[in-house]
């Protein structure tokens, strides 16, 4: 399936714009420097100094309204002005909305009314044409009949590649951390590149009472949402990326902003490293039945038989298929032989009960409920209506 033109979220970015007196509007209110001696680094780029950067500290304003971070960066000539910013959480004050590519102008008018807030003063075409230093986009799944845990703790037993490190974490949420201690999970795939990671995203916005609010204004209490985003760490990095999927290495945010590059990076990267291996799936949760059938009627080899019932006993241990597997040689086969054989007793099983009811009985397949919700995700990713204040989550 091709994914249609649509939307995704374009969510964290840092871009980066040239500094000049024009834009640096005033050098009070940075972070442990005074005024004067910024003020003299800025207006002096040959001096030797070991200050990399220094922040802007945030307007304290009242309410929780939504501010970017921005730094004065100064090992590169010239001087640049990084402005990190959550591009969802700008526009609608948190990043459960998704935005579109009819968002843009009023994103770009909102990011100069609060950068001028903050003594940085940057115009449209600035924007546009400032190079992307990092860049995350994300999706927020709506899950049916499934828990996020459950796809986390499945991510967690498959086998990825192994330039990839897997790593699962945990998050508080602190708005119920005051009672109760509830821990919400994170399963990453990470390199020095990028990382693609998975979590419940109800868990983590409701670490205060706009979140909690936030959640039933969307009419999301009780419901499953799972957050996928994918992270790309340098310019160099995403340019590469970029490439290797067949965009325009162009890295400026005039470019990157636009929902259906992000979209569909986000679904080739999806099919990339997970839905290639949604067959593993088949280990998890398995029935065995139909397994120890077949071995006690001597239907397969008994060693594959043996081998396939043992991998099955060590994942619902939950061991790891990269744990089971580390021993095989890397171009080892047995993996997609065991997923071979699972397919092979179940169909086998089902062969029998037909014949055995005369042909006449359609017996119900055991669907895996895990691949179904792999499959679910897959479809979301390629063709979905976003979440947005006026609609109700699809």
């Amino acid at each position: 399936m091709q994914p249609k033109t649509g939307t995704n979220m374009l969510d964290s970015i840092v871009i980066a714009i040239p500094a000049t007196l024009n834009n640096v509007l005033s050098f009070d209110q940075y972070i442990d420097i005074s005024e004067a001696d910024l003020a003299c680094i800025f207006n002096n780029p040959e001096i030797n100094t070991p200050i990399k950067s220094v922040k802007k500290r945030v307007p304290k304003i009242v309410g929780d309204d939504y501010y970017p971070e921005v730094l004065l960066y100064f090992w590169t000539q010239p001087v640049m002005i990084l402005i990190k910013f959550s591009v969802s959480k700008l526009y609608f004050n948190n990043n459960l909305y998704e935005i579109t590519n009819a968002d843009r102008d009023a994103i770009i008018n909102t990011l100069q009314t609060k950068l001028l807030y903050m003594d940085i003063k940057v115009s449209r075409q600035e924007i546009l044409d400032a190079a992307v230093w990092k860049l995350e986009i994300a999706k927020n799944i709506l899950l049916s009949n499934i828990s996020c845990n459950a796809i986390l703790s499945a991510l967690d037993k498959m086998k990825f590649y192994t330039k990839l490190q897997a790593q699962t974490t945990e998050f508080r949420d602190e708005y119920k951390t005051r009672k109760k201690y509830q821990a919400g999970q994170m399963f990453s795939l990470w390199s020095k590149k990028h990382q693609l990671c998975f979590y419940n995203k109800l868990s983590e916005i409701k670490k205060d009472k706009h979140g909690v609010n936030l959640i039933k204004q969307a009419n999301l209490t009780n419901k499953q949402v799972l957050r996928i985003e994918y992270r790309i760490f340098t310019k160099s990095d995403i340019a590469q990326v970029l490439t290797q999927y067949g965009f325009d290495n162009n890295v400026t945010f005039g470019y990157i902003f636009d929902m259906e590059l992000c979209q569909k990076l986000l679904f080739a990267v999806w099919c990339k490293i997970v839905d290639k291996r949604k067959n593993q799936l088949k280990l998890i949760n398995c029935d065995t039945e139909p397994l120890t059938d077949a071995f006690f009627s001597k239907q397969k080899q008994a060693r594959t038989m043996l081998c396939t019932l043992g991998a099955i006993y060590l994942v619902d241990k939950g061991h790891s298929l990269d744990e089971i597997f580390a021993p095989f040689p890397n171009n080892s086969t047995v993996l997609q032989q065991i997923i071979n054989t699972i397919d092979d007793c179940i169909s086998l099983k089902k062969l029998n009960k037909r014949r055995h009811n005369g042909g006449n009985s359609k017996t119900p397949s055991k669907s895996n409920v895990l691949i179904r919700a792999f499959n679910n995700i897959y479809k979301k990713l390629a063709v979905y209506k976003p979440i947005r204040p006026t609609t109700p989550p699809l």
